[in-house]
């Protein structure tokens, strides 16, 4: 995928793998509790929308609050890796950021997360 929403965040999942920090630690999890000591780990997968524009009313509802909160949060995440890290300029990240907000707020783009 070559939208500015992807390019966006897979630079930032490799910037934190450059920090050795565990970007997407969910397929992990399962080994990390059974590796910690836990015994009979049950692991269940739930799909999130990101976004509204899922058919499902309740998924509507949450897409919408995730959309929400990450909008809420994207500058803040996106200053920390890209200024203090990559040495960007601020005027450059908030530049990419109205591109990835274009992203996020096209209904024809079905963006979802995996918890």
């Amino acid at each position: 995928m070559d939208s500015n929403f992807a390019k966006w965040h897979y630079g930032l999942m490799d910037i934190a793998r450059e920090l050795g920090l565990e970007s997407s630690p969910g397929p992990k999890l399962h080994q990390w509790m059974c590796d910690a000591g836990f015994q009979n780990v049950t692991t269940r997968k739930f799909s999130f929308p990101l976004g509204p524009w899922a058919k499902d009313r309740r998924l509507k509802e949450l897409g919408m609050i995730n959309l929400v909160q990450f909008l809420d949060g994207l500058e803040a995440f996106s200053l920390r890796f890209l200024v203090e890290v990559k040495r960007w300029t601020k005027e450059d990240v908030f530049e990419t950021l109205e591109k990835v907000r274009v992203d996020l707020l096209n209904r024809k783009i079905h963006m979802q997360f995996d918890l």
